[in-house]
This record gives C-alpha cells, structure tokens and sequence, in this order.
C-alpha cells in the first residue's frame, strides 16, 4: 500500500473555508492536475460534492457513510480502509477529516505552500513536520500573487 496525499495548505496550515477553497492558484491547480492525472483520487463526500463533479482523466473514489449516496462516474466507499484495499497507491486530495484518518498511513505528502496566512476555517490536521524529510521540488509566484513552494514529504524511517 503506497497512498499519498497531496493538498495546497496556507502559511496558518488553512486548506479551506465554508467547503471551498479560500484561494484561485492556477499554477497549483496545474501542478495538482499533472500529479494526479491517470490515477486514482480519494477524496471525502463534502470535497466532491464541491468539485461539482469527477475530475476528468482519473478514477474518483468518494468516501460516505451514506449508502444511499452515488454520483455519476465515482466509485463509493464506504471507509478509508475499504477505498485502499482496491485502490492502494491513490492520491487523498481532502478534506481535512480524510487528511487526519490517512496521516499515519501515508509515506509521501505533497504539500504546495502557499507563503501567507488566509482566513479560513478548515485547518491541515497538526502533525510532526520533523518525522518528515522535505524537498523543495520547485519555488514561484503565482500570477495571483502568492510566494509558493512545491513540496515533497518523505516520512522517515521510525
């Protein structure tokens, strides 16, 4: 099993408000898109339900206690657990309740920071950044403005 989360998350570890993205980052959303695509996504039923729809070119496995809930072209499932055994090298885009259930299973983190602090009400669960080694992949502004850093976390041998 080799799941990865990758997510964008502010300088106060904000990745969202009111169920939306509190920021429009072009560059990130590429950067998600190329990381992504041909691959297997998981995401939380709020997260998809903000999406609007599946994301094109990748196969769209929701999480929902709901067995009544289904949507066109997305596989349900009903736990983190369930959504790994058949899909075991997907990338967790959100939220934060997925982002808390998969911490301690995942080995990489792709983390864009977004070098500000924004308003928002939905938080990266807290963790260890030192059991974690970093690399900077690559370092820009974003034509909205925002210093960002895209990362990559490796979790270091325990």
């Amino acid at each position: 099993m080799n799941p990865k989360i990758i997510v964008a998350m502010a300088n106060n570890m904000v990745i969202g408000n009111d169920n939306q993205m509190p920021w429009h980052i072009p560059e990130d959303l590429a950067w998600f898109k190329q990381k992504t695509m041909a691959n297997t996504i998981i995401m939380g039923r709020k997260t998809f339900l903000t999406l609007g729809a599946a994301l094109e070119g990748r196969k769209n496995v929701v999480l929902s206690t709901n067995r009544e809930f289904s949507a066109p072209q997305i596989v349900v499932k009903h736990s983190l657990h369930d959504a790994l055994s058949c899909f075991p090298d997907a990338f967790i885009i959100g939220g934060a309740n997925v982002f808390a259930q998969a911490l301690n299973l995942v080995h990489i983190m792709y983390i864009t920071h977004i070098r500000a602090d924004i308003p928002g009400n939905t938080r990266f669960p807290d963790f260890d950044f030192s059991q974690w080694e970093k690399s900077v992949l690559r370092e820009e502004t974003s034509s909205s403005g925002y210093l960002l850093s895209f990362c990559r976390y490796t979790k270091k041998p325990s």
